[in-house]
């Protein structure tokens, strides 16, 4: 019984978290798309409002050089406002993906707390089944204990999805710049589509040597020195001075190197992370496959009388449980496609947003 209060008295705890940490922080409520995060991001992300606000301080510094009307001035001007410009455009870019990455993880984790709520309350009805049929003399003191221990593992899953809850919502609102109160209601529902990536270590790094800004500033630092030491090369320069452009050439050719090396193994790291999870997901849907045969055969069985009604309702958790771990596998295989796009620089949708309009 003492065992008994104590799982209560955590579950009402943890149901009541949530709303508590909400309630102390002045809860604000909002419903978003996708979309319209990104639109908030972009006006309210406090990283991209210094990149703005560096941008429109360069205009202003180009357009009095335009007044003054000294060339190098405005030369240099221009350098800084186009520098600006890059620099913020690179920026709302990486918000947007960003923005992808935390509505995703949000969605997920919400969703996950509404399972982790569902199982949970199964648990405890199951307990209280348990416990009425244990004091009328059905069941044993162990298949009692089994039932708690469910219950408490139940509790202990939905304890945990609560914080990581929580975490999601926090770090979406920083993100957009909202108040960090805000809980946000994602508009839509978010389907993770698998799709096998179908891409060779190979051809991955040439996409990625392509689009690495380290690695082409790395080629550009070693073609500038080769042309550097070319030049040099003649009866004009001091011997000392062109073995400095020697000595800048061949630290650069090492330099470009090391990139090269850096790329070729987060490349293949970030693909054989994709390749792990893709085999998981096929394991989970063969796991899943299996569940749902049992369970058909279990149905036969229980109309034909060999087995109890409690032998089917596990059957059907297994299915349950089967269904859950492969979820949980195409989300893991959608955010390792999701990174490993992005470390090659070729990021795209790996998610779709399913409306009540569609």
């Amino acid at each position: 019984m003492r065992k008994w209060q104590l799982v209560f008295s955590i579950v009402v705890s943890v149901i009541l978290s949530f709303n508590a940490f909400a309630a102390a922080t002045e809860q604000i409520n909002m419903t978003l798309s996708f979309s319209e995060a990104v639109a908030t991001a972009i006006e309210h992300n406090l990283d991209l409002k210094l990149s703005r606000l560096n941008l429109e301080n360069a205009q202003k510094n180009y357009d009095r050089a335009v007044v003054v009307g000294d060339e190098d001035e405005i030369e240099a001007a221009q350098e800084a406002l186009d520098k600006a410009f890059a620099d913020y455009e690179s920026a709302k870019e990486n918000l947007i993906l960003n923005v992808e990455t935390r509505y995703m993880d949000l969605f997920s984790a919400q969703e996950r707390l509404e399972e982790q709520k569902a199982a949970l309350a199964d648990a405890e009805r199951r307990y209280e089944l348990e416990k009425a049929r244990y004091q009328v003399g059905l069941i044993s003191a162990l298949d009692l204990e089994k039932a708690t221990n469910t219950f408490f593992s139940a509790t202990n899953s939905y304890n945990n999805q609560v914080s990581t809850t929580q975490t999601s919502q926090l770090r979406f609102n920083e993100l957009l710049g909202l108040p960090l109160s805000t809980v946000v209601t994602l508009q839509g529902e978010l389907k993770a589509v698998f799709s096998p990536l179908k891409m060779t270590l190979e051809e991955a790094i040439a996409i990625a040597r392509e689009n690495s800004e380290a690695y082409a500033q790395a080629l550009e630092a070693l073609e500038t020195a080769e042309a550097n030491a070319a030049a040099g090369n003649n009866e004009f320069t001091p011997l000392a001075e062109y073995e400095k452009l020697l000595f800048e050439q061949e630290k650069a050719a090492i330099n470009l190197a090391k990139a090269e090396q850096k790329l070729y193994f987060d490349v293949r790291s970030s693909l054989i992370t994709v390749q792990q999870r893709e085999v998981t997901v096929e394991l989970r849907q063969r796991e899943l496959s299996v569940a749902e045969t049992n369970y058909k055969a279990a149905q036969v069985q229980f109309n034909a009388g060999t087995i109890s009604e409690e032998t089917l309702q596990e059957r059907a958790d297994a299915v349950e449980s089967a269904q859950q771990a492969l979820d949980a596998a195409i989300w893991d295989h959608v955010n390792a496609k999701r990174d490993f796009l992005r470390l090659i620089g070729t990021p795209e949708p790996v998610w779709t947003v399913e409306t009540d309009d569609d």
